[in-house]
């Protein structure tokens, strides 16, 4: 599954997958993990996939990532330092 994604050049801890039917991006960091896509069904099988391999605990919808404040307004994101 994870072999169809494409890594960043540039950053080496950032995936992505791009299709004609959704978009998908890994960001790691150490023991964080955030998954944007623009489909959720998409997110749910990454998460589950993820799962069956390592051992790890679904945060649900990203609140705080690396210090940095994550709030959602309507179909919009502020990040917040």
């Amino acid at each position: 599954m994870l072999n169809d994604f494409n890594y960043n050049d540039v950053d080496k801890c950032m995936y992505s997958k791009f299709t004609k039917d959704f978009g998908v991006i890994i960001c790691l960091y150490i023991d964080n993990t955030l998954i944007f896509s623009t489909n959720m069904i998409e997110i749910v099988e990454i998460k589950r996939y993820l799962t069956s391999i390592f051992k790890m605990k679904d945060l649900t919808e990203v609140n705080t990532i690396l210090g940095i404040k994550v709030k959602k307004h309507s179909s919009r994101y502020a990040l917040n330092q």
